[in-house]
C-alpha cells in the first residue's frame, strides 16, 4: 500500500498541517524537518505531484527549451541545469523548438497552457514576442546565451564580444593579416557578438576585412569542412582562421 501523509503524521508524531508545509518548501522547525525528511526515506513516501499540481493550479516542472539537439554542446549546459532543478525538487522536461522550422505548433503556448513552474530558454529556442508572451503571463524565464535584457528578462551569457577581440589581437599580434572567419547563423546573438569583437580588433589595429574570408551559416562539421576547404583553395589563402562555434570547431 502507498505511503500516505497520514502515515508519516503517525510516524513522526508531527501533525499533517506541519508534514503538508515541509512538502511544499514552506519553512518549518529544523528539528520537524528532520524527523520529516527521516520518515520520508524509512516509509519510502513519493509525494502525489498532480494532487499538488491541481490544488496549487502550477506543477513543478520546469522547461528547458533548445534551438535543437544537432548542438551537442547544450549536453553540457543542459546536465548541471537539470541536476540543480532535482536537486531543488523541480522536474526538468527538454524541448526543442526552432522558430524558423515551426510547423503550427506554439511551444510557447503549450507551455503557458500547461501551467509549468518556469522555462529556461537556450540560444535562440524563442523569437521575441514569445519571450514577452511569457513575461506578460509572469511565467518565470531565463535565457541562456542570448541577451534579453532589452525585453526586460534575465539573462545568462558569455563574455562573447570581449572573448572574439581578444582572439583577434592574439592572432595580428602573432603577424596574421589574411584571416578567414568560418561560424553559424548570423541571426544568432552569439554568432554577432563575436564576429562584431572580431572586426573591432581588425579596426582598431588597423588591418582590413576581407569579406570573401568571411563564411557563415555552417550548421553543420561537414558544412563546415566544406567553407574551410573553400578557404585554402583561394589564390591567397588566410594564414588563420576564426572559428566562431564548438561546431565550427569541430568541422
Amino acid at each position: 500500500m502507498k505511503t500516505t501523509i497520514t502515515d508519516i503524521s503517525k510516524d513522526t508524531g508531527l501533525s499533517i498541517a506541519t508534514i503538508s508545509k515541509y512538502l511544499n518548501h514552506k519553512p518549518v522547525l529544523p528539528e520537524n524537518a528532520e524527523k520529516i525528511k527521516e520518515s520520508i526515506k524509512k516509509l519510502h513516501y513519493e509525494p502525489n505531484q498532480i494532487a499538488q499540481s491541481l490544488r496549487s493550479k502550477k506543477t513543478k516542472t520546469v522547461a528547458l527549451i533548445l534551438p535543437s539537439l544537432k548542438d551537442s554542446l547544450w549536453g553540457r549546459i543542459v546536465n548541471p541545469i537539470s541536476t540543480s532543478l532535482i536537486d531543488s525538487g523541480y522536474t526538468p522536461i527538454i524541448c526543442t523548438n526552432d522558430p524558423i522550422e515551426a510547423s503550427g505548433f506554439s511551444l510557447s503556448s503549450f507551455l503557458l497552457h500547461n501551467q509549468i513552474a518556469g522555462a529556461i530558454a537556450i540560444g535562440n529556442a524563442f523569437t521575441e514576442s514569445e519571450l514577452l508572451s511569457f513575461s506578460k503571463n509572469q511565467l518565470p524565464i531565463v535565457c541562456v546565451d542570448y541577451d534579453s535584457t532589452a525585453l526586460g528578462i534575465d539573462c545568462v551569457v558569455s563574455a562573447n564580444f570581449l572573448s572574439a577581440y581578444e582572439a583577434g589581437v592574439y592572432l595580428i599580434k602573432r603577424n596574421h593579416r589574411r584571416i578567414g572567419v568560418i561560424g553559424g547563423s548570423q541571426d544568432s546573438y552569439t554568432m554577432r557578438e563575436r564576429s562584431n569583437g572580431f572586426l573591432k580588433a581588425l579596426n582598431e589595429y588597423q588591418i582590413p576585412s576581407y569579406p570573401e574570408y568571411c563564411m557563415y551559416e555552417a550548421s553543420t562539421v561537414s558544412e563546415v569542412q566544406y567553407l574551410f576547404r573553400k578557404l585554402l583553395s583561394f589564390p591567397e589563402p588566410p594564414t588563420a582562421v576564426f572559428l566562431l562555434n564548438y561546431t565550427a570547431f569541430m568541422g
